[in-house]
């Protein structure tokens, strides 16, 4: 694997290195796009050396800001140093600098009708989507006597919010299934495990670090609510965590000037007392559980339903989102994987900026696409500002363990 170096006196740029897999892990200032930009020159002279032609190159990263930033980045290089460049980036039919999703609308627009995608669709915005949404819902549920009762337990708008992030997750996993009671169950086993392990962490920190008996009360009463988390009944420990929680009064208070424990333990006693008194909201009552899933069927029941209405009012007006080029991309590919290697095959090197962003569907899609073409990783898992979009920084240690074990 290649590591990262900010300016190597000798670098590599073989034609047999070039076309290895390769990743980069690199934090803010080190260096990341100057390695990015360098490595997109290095890849077309060395080509052009051998081969006597300009390489085709796709660069991703993930916003378009980002893609105008990287294009003048290049520019700028290519004036400044390797002026023998500058028709090469100015070639958009040799060099492709995209977000990940302009990728794949250049891909459903060549290969796209193989799934009856019409070439000719507008990729909407997130209002035009929102707009849309309620007006399939509120004709479904409203207009065409279809089942209204959710309106008791969510407003309008957020149970439109709801019908979308449905729709997505159909998309992604068709088999999807609403929750159970057990599946309730489980969920509150596994989170009530881990704060009883985080009230344990913190007693032991405290019993380890003071003598003030204030603290070495709390860090008791702290043992004796992780007792009662690992109790097997939580119909019946509940009541008595309430009580005892209710008990325990006011935690004692933190003097910075003559602290009595570190102020890290400090932190981690209240996070894990926090997270305790949350587990007396509505959402972990057994007694609302049979209520939840019965919403849940309800809600599957109506999300089914709005999902197909949606797709269909989208793809009547040639409409599609973001989230549908992923989607149909991953569709296209699965279906006719001849698309997804002639697609490939077109590109000689993959740059993949900001891996750390990439979600793990978008993992899969991009594995599909790229085929057995070389490509050229970087990211920094500390810095993911997707997690809320199904990002994980996990799928950047996934793809450096790939690469080690491949050689890369």
């Amino acid at each position: 694997m290649q590591r990262l170096q900010m300016e190597p006196a000798m670098p590599d740029t073989s034609l047999e290195y070039l076309k290895r897999h390769q990743i980069v892990r690199a934090g803010a200032g080190a260096g990341k796009t100057y390695t990015l930009t360098h490595k997109v020159m290095d890849i077309a002279d060395e080509i052009f050396r051998k081969e006597k032609r300009w390489p085709r190159v796709v660069v991703t990263t993930f916003t378009r800001k980002a893609t105008q930033e990287l294009r003048e980045r290049l520019m700028l290089l290519a004036l400044e140093e390797k002026p023998h460049l500058v028709d090469f980036i100015n070639s958009k039919s040799h060099l492709m600098v995209s977000t990940i999703h302009g990728v794949m609308d250049l891909f459903l627009k060549r290969y796209g009708a193989s799934i009856c995608v019409d070439p000719g669709y507008t990729v909407i915005t997130g209002a035009q989507a929102t707009k849309l949404a309620r007006q399939v819902l509120r004709h479904s549920i409203l207009e065409e006597g279809g089942d209204s009762s959710l309106l008791e337990t969510f407003p309008f708008n957020k149970l439109a919010i709801l019908m979308r992030r449905l729709d997505a997750m159909y998309g992604e996993n068709p088999e999807a299934k609403p929750y159970s009671v057990s599946d309730f169950k489980s969920i509150f086993e596994r989170r009530a495990l881990g704060i009883a392990r985080e009230l344990e962490s913190a007693a032991f920190n405290i019993k380890e670090e003071s003598t003030n008996k204030p603290w070495l009360k709390m860090a008791d009463d702290y043992l004796v609510l992780a007792t009662q988390l690992k109790s097997s009944d939580w119909v019946q420990a509940r009541e008595a965590f309430g009580s005892y929680l209710q008990a325990m009064g006011r935690s004692p208070s933190f003097l910075k000037k003559n602290p009595a424990v570190t102020e890290l333990t400090n932190e981690e006693a209240k996070s894990a007392l926090k997270k305790a008194k949350a587990l007396l909201e509505p959402a972990y009552d057994p007694k609302a559980w049979s209520f939840f899933a019965e919403r849940f069927e309800v809600l599957e029941k109506i999300g089914r339903r709005f999902s197909e209405e949606f797709r269909a009012a989208k793809r009547d007006k040639g409409w599609l989102e973001i989230g549908d080029l992923e989607l149909l991309a991953m569709e296209c590919a699965r279906a006719h994987p001849e698309s997804a290697q002639a697609f490939s095959s077109e590109w000689d090197h993959w740059l993949i900026d900001e891996y750390q962003d990439t979600s793990p569907f978008q993992v899969r899609l991009l594995r599909e696409l790229t085929g057995q073409e070389p490509t050229f990783v970087v990211g920094d898992p500390q810095q993911s500002i997707y997690l809320f979009r199904g990002a994980r920084s996990e799928v950047f240690g996934h793809r450096e363990d790939e690469i080690l074990k491949g050689g890369g």
